[in-house]
């Protein structure tokens, strides 16, 4: 979409246009999609994602800026949106606690430790075998409870550079766990 086009959109959108919504979910949807999916390889996932995206958009289309990029916009929503299902995954594995004792099915409990196991150890070889400055990004933040700003000043690196190292270091572990 031309950017005089979308800036137009936008406008409209601000003013509660649900046409200029349509249009732009139309141009978009596609593309933030597959965005989704290359992270999530998950297609509800990636179509939840979408939603998610399209509703923000819609619960602030009063405040959106015509004059900033609205590509930019969404995408930077879709990846923070999958970003963060996938650190609730993650935390949901990693918080996986034994079985209970007093389950009906033994077999579901030997099963559930097996699997717990399984995970637990796949994770510890991925963050084992991640780049030594986004092992260390990651093992601040998730050992230790360090802030990004925190992570920043300890390591002589940017915030965005902090972000950047758990984005990557959270999408690998997803994939890991997920594949």
């Amino acid at each position: 979409m031309e950017r005089t086009v979308e800036q137009l959109m936008v406008r409209e959108l601000s003013n509660g246009s649900i046409n200029a919504f349509n249009a732009l979910y139309k141009q978009y949807c596609n593309r933030l999609f597959r965005f989704s999916f290359s992270m999530l390889k998950n297609q509800n996932g990636a179509e939840e994602a979408v939603q998610h995206v399209f509703l923000k958009v819609w619960e602030k289309r009063a405040s959106l800026n015509p004059e900033l990029s609205f590509q930019g916009y969404i995408f930077k929503i879709t990846k923070n949106y999958v970003f963060k299902l996938i650190n609730d995954s993650l935390r949901e594995k990693n918080q996986f606690g034994e079985p209970n004792a007093n389950s009906d099915s033994h077999m579901e409990n030997i099963s559930s430790v097996l699997i717990y196991s399984e995970t637990k150890s796949k994770v510890r070889k991925v963050i084992e075998d991640l780049p030594s400055q986004r092992k260390k990004v990651y093992i601040m933040s998730r050992k230790f409870n360090l802030t990004n700003k925190e992570i920043a000043e300890e390591l002589f690196i940017s915030v965005n550079t902090v972000k950047r190292h758990m984005n990557l270091a959270l999408k690998t572990l997803y994939q890991a766990v997920y594949s």
